[in-house]
């Protein structure tokens, strides 16, 4: 994903992660991408707003490249680059970080 976004000025980085433990092993791809996106938005663990539980995801977006890599506790892991399928697991991210915004305010 970093290789991916890499000098592109307009990338958007979300994510979300069930556990502490999940976090912690995905900390220094999600710091990588990060530094070099726009835009990045993450639920971390305890958080209301996660999607699904036991479920997390880290999602990049620029104008060339889409990817989502998406994990569950169990050891399952799907990637795509299919830029309707990122769009719509990006969006359900979206959803949940307006919603917590919204019952933040």
């Amino acid at each position: 994903m970093a290789t991916a976004i890499n000098d592109q000025r307009h990338a958007v980085v979300l994510g979300s992660y069930c556990t502490s433990e999940v976090l912690a092993r995905w900390q220094p791809q999600v710091d990588r991408v990060s530094s070099l996106a726009l835009y990045t938005a993450l639920l971390s663990p305890g958080c209301d707003a996660v999607p699904f539980v036991g479920e997390g995801c880290l999602v990049a977006v620029t104008r060339e490249h889409s990817m989502a890599l998406c994990h569950r506790v169990d050891g399952y892991m799907l990637y795509t680059d299919d830029p309707d399928e990122v769009a719509r697991i990006g969006r359900v991210i979206l959803q949940r970080i307006k919603a917590r915004r919204v019952d933040d305010a």
